[in-house]
């Protein structure tokens, strides 16, 4: 079977938050094995491996009683060819967007280095809140916490109350935590 990344967004009819996507999760496995649900800006957010057939996706929509608003192949290799790609990973993380972040952080990383890492590291642990994992959020932003650039261009009680927000809510601006200059700086590898 080819493999595909396929990004899913639907509206639910009632409002969702974060402490109920593991549930929703073990119901979304039983259509879609290969996926990750996330809860943000009222939407369930669905990615999968597989692309999912008419009924897959009928089903989906029954089983969660939501509403199919997107469905998309995300173009990686294009948010990877970004000229800026700071500029679109903080711009993702404003989006509440965290998968998307995390896979520009990626890029980030194999164009400048271990900062990069960290980057995708920071909006992964958003993404883990979004999917209520709230411990596992926490322990991956303190991972990310640890890289002593990332700590000196950002402000960590504001990500982690970010973390809370988001884990509560599903929507959150982590991006206001950091300074984006000192990290383009740090990123062209110049110090202050």
């Amino acid at each position: 079977m080819e493999e595909h990344t396929v990004l899913l967004r639907l509206r639910p009819a009632k409002k969702l938050t974060p402490r109920e996507a593991p549930s929703l999760q073990r119901r979304v496995s039983k259509t879609l094995p290969r996926s990750t649900l996330r809860i943000t800006r009222g939407l369930i957010e669905i990615v999968t491996f597989t692309k999912p057939s008419k009924e897959q996706l009928r089903r989906l929509e029954e089983e969660l009683g939501a509403k199919l608003e997107e469905y998309g192949e995300p173009d990686i290799e294009q948010l990877e060819r970004s000229s800026c790609l700071l500029d679109t990973y903080t711009q993702l993380l404003r989006e509440n967007r965290f998968w998307e972040a995390h896979v520009a952080g990626e890029a980030i990383w194999r164009r400048r280095g271990i900062l990069g890492k960290h980057l995708a590291a920071l909006a992964g642990a958003y993404a883990k809140a979004q999917e209520g994992l709230a411990e596992a959020a926490r322990k991956i932003l303190e991972r990310a916490l640890s890289d002593k650039e990332l700590r000196s261009a950002a402000s960590q009680e504001c990500l982690f109350e970010e973390l809370a927000k988001i884990y509560e809510t599903g929507t959150g601006n982590p991006a206001r935590c950091l300074d984006q200059e000192k990290l383009r700086r740090l990123l062209l590898g110049k110090k202050d």
